[in-house]
């Protein structure tokens, strides 16, 4: 049986396999401070881009999407703006906040497409795949 800790691992690195391969370009991975975590950050051209990942088992209740809530996204506000004060280089790019959200029926269907880094998960009717640009602002 697959650990939440590990089904998040493998959503990350499918998450960031996916965005690179749409061409956004990576900076960090995991970035903590005290206020929070961020999973990826990326550069989209002149633009950083800080992005939460989520998988989640479909039920009745929240879906992935549903999960980033509004403390949730503070906290990574907060992390965002720890981040460009400690990169400098970054402060004067324009900067967005997008969510990767994989709702799936099967935990062992997500794991095979995710450890195949399949792109094809849109096709997938036991994965549900949303990539979110702007999903939220400071």
């Amino acid at each position: 049986m697959y650990k939440t800790a590990e089904i998040g691992r493998y959503a990350e690195q499918w998450g960031l396999a996916y965005l690179q391969h749409w061409g956004l370009k990576y900076l960090h991975s995991n970035f903590h401070c005290r206020y929070g975590e961020v999973d990826l950050i990326m550069l989209d051209q002149d633009c950083v881009v800080f992005v939460e990942v989520r998988a989640r088992k479909h039920s009745t209740f929240a879906t992935a999407l549903e999960s980033v809530d509004e403390k949730k996204q503070a906290k990574t506000i907060l992390t965002a703006q720890h981040f460009l004060q400690k990169y400098p280089q970054y402060e004067q790019f324009d900067c967005r906040f997008d969510v990767i959200a994989l709702d799936y029926y099967s935990v062992n269907d997500l794991i095979n497409h995710l450890k195949k880094n399949s792109m094809d998960l849109f096709t997938q009717q036991t994965v549900n795949l949303q990539w979110i640009k702007n999903a939220y602002t400071m």
